[in-house]
């Protein structure tokens, strides 16, 4: 399946390394170029246990990351996650 992420924050990067692990074709779009720049070497902009590997082993042709990409099927709408007072 293919499936574009926008935002590649602790929810939209490791939703979107996930379902590359999985085997769709996952496009990420960012409009931070530092944070694309990063990604597109295989290096994490955030930390969580095992993103790393799994981001360098799918950060090829199925899981490209940019500004400006092709819009997949599904579009996950991804929300932060609640921030505890």
């Amino acid at each position: 399946m293919k499936i574009t992420v926008a935002g590649t924050g602790y929810v939209g990067l490791v939703n979107g390394v996930c379902l590359a692990e999985m085997g769709h074709e996952v496009v990420c779009i960012d409009r931070d170029e530092t944070k694309v720049n990063a990604l597109q070497k295989g290096i994490p902009t955030i930390y969580e246990p095992g993103l790393e590997g799994l981001l360098k082993k799918n950060t090829r042709s199925t899981f490209p990351v940019g500004t400006n990409a092709k819009i997949g099927e599904i579009i996950p709408r991804l929300k932060p996650p609640p921030v505890h007072a």
